[in-house]
């Protein structure tokens, strides 16, 4: 799986200036951010553009993850957050740059109140996929809530794919 990521996209996630540092300097951060991929996982940066080269899941090991994502999605639905997340935490292990299964499973730590894991998880799904706006509208949910700014449940079956 590819990704391609603008620079600056990166640094306004994690919070850091990248454009100021050479390329070296720049992959051994992004090893750090991106610590949660495999080990092949190949990071290139060229022209302002980071690119990243996850290895391909073998294919039983994606059916797995997509048919367990799916069950995490009907579980969430039901209210039983506690199980899906444990579920989404499987898929994860089995397919460490699933952005929806990161995404949503953030969405049901905000159900279970648990922000801290919540934050952790959609910052990951906005570094893996910066234009996933779903993981930004969920983190302002975050801070919305924590700012008592009133706000609907992070949760929905209509944001879940």
């Amino acid at each position: 799986m590819l990704f391609a990521v603008r620079l600056v996209d990166l640094s306004a996630i994690e919070g850091i200036d990248l454009t100021r540092v050479s390329n070296v300097e720049i992959g051994e951060k992004l090893r750090q951010v991106f610590d949660f991929l495999p080990k092949e996982t190949k990071i290139e940066v060229t022209d302002g553009i980071v690119t990243i080269d996850i290895p391909d899941l073998p294919i039983q090991e994606k059916s797995e993850a997509d048919r367990l994502h799916i069950k995490a999605i009907q579980r969430a639905e039901q209210g039983d957050y506690r199980k899906a997340v444990g579920i989404w935490e499987r898929v994860i292990e089995l397919d460490p740059a699933n952005v929806a299964a990161r995404r949503n499973l953030g969405m049901a730590y905000v159900e279970l109140q648990e922000t801290d894991k919540a934050r952790e998880n959609l910052v990951e799904a906005a570094v893996l996929d910066p234009k996933d706006a779903w993981s930004f509208v969920v983190l302002g949910n975050i801070l919305a809530k924590e700012n008592d700014w009133g706000g609907r449940s992070a949760f929905s079956s209509k944001r879940l794919k």
